[in-house]
């Protein structure tokens, strides 16, 4: 009978013993050295949010590099295996370097990325070229980085509506020969009697986007070839080379006759950019010949965030 009570004695101590920390437990060096990464990666991040914050204004290059390079950092700094996210020990000590680490970084972006957009405020070519890498990175985008945004639009839109009005045909630049696409959100009539901006380039949100293009000569310009077609292609990039997101065709050049506007209606988001938070699509008309040779005739893009 003793020997039995000794025996349930040395199995419940046993059990208590195993599944109790000690108070001054510490952590091993394994342990000690997460926590040491992760309040290494927060040095850098910080560091480099504190020089994007102060970001150098002066060529639409030079700041996109700027641009490139911070986000890279920040994509560094949120990767699911960085040291900071990583399952291990010291998670609380990690999450608050962590928080303030994100908070510091997130501030930095709009500070930095609104301080580049508003430099450029005044070149409104070069500045919605800076918005294309902005928004292509995919990146959720501030209040402050979409009023920016808004702000170049509302200069780009303000310049289209001066040449609509100036030759009483939407899509028409000042060179004859060079004509673009608006984007709205409801269709837009190219023979409507009076030109409005009912245009726009940022879209938020699950939308339709309708687009109106004008082509800088007559459809059957580019008539001949047999197995010609008029196509409107949506893309969310500028490279048609890596394949597209949709290619509609319209018809021939000859059913077209004298024509110059084109329209589509398009969902948005889709393609890449429906994973992430932010994007810019591109509208292209293309007359499609495959035996006399393929051309774009003209393209305009426009930004999406969610």
């Amino acid at each position: 009978m003793l020997r039995k009570l000794m025996g349930l004695t040395l199995v419940f101590a046993c059990g208590c013993g195993g599944g109790e920390a000690k108070p001054d437990a510490t952590p091993t060096e394994g342990e000690a050295s997460l926590l040491a990464q992760c309040e290494a990666q927060a040095a850098v991040a910080n560091k480099q949010a504190e020089m994007f914050a102060n970001v150098s204004t002066g060529s639409r290059e030079a700041m996109e590099g700027s641009f490139v390079d911070f986000v890279r950092i920040v994509e560094q700094w949120e990767a699911p295996d960085a040291p900071c996210a990583r399952e291990g020990a010291s998670v609380t000590d990690r999450m608050t370097v962590q928080q303030a680490t994100s908070a510091a970084l997130a501030s930095a972006e709009t500070k930095g990325t609104e301080k580049m957009i508003r430099f450029l405020e005044p070149n409104t070519d070069e500045a919605r070229e800076l918005l294309k890498t902005i928004f292509a990175k995919g990146r959720k985008q501030s209040d402050a980085v979409i009023d920016a945004a808004t702000a170049i639009d509302r200069n780009y839109r303000g310049r289209l509506l001066a040449s609509f009005r100036e030759h009483k045909k939407y899509g028409q630049l000042d060179d004859k020969l060079k004509t673009t696409c608006v984007f709205g959100e409801a269709a837009i009539d190219p023979n409507a009697e009076k030109i409005t901006e009912n245009f726009m380039s940022v879209f938020h949100g699950k939308t339709t986007v309708h687009a109106l293009c004008r082509i800088p000569l007559p459809a059957n310009k580019f008539a001949g070839d047999p197995d010609g077609q008029m196509v409107i292609v949506l893309d969310d990039d500028s490279d048609p080379s890596n394949g597209v997101l949709h290619e509609g065709k319209l018809g021939t050049p000859e059913e077209w006759k004298a024509t110059q506007w084109f329209s589509g209606r398009f969902s948005i988001p889709q393609g890449a950019a429906a994973q992430m938070n932010s994007g810019y699509y591109t509208v292209s008309i293309k007359a499609a010949r495959p035996a006399m040779g393929d051309e774009m005739l003209v393209q305009n893009w426009f930004y999406w965030h969610r």
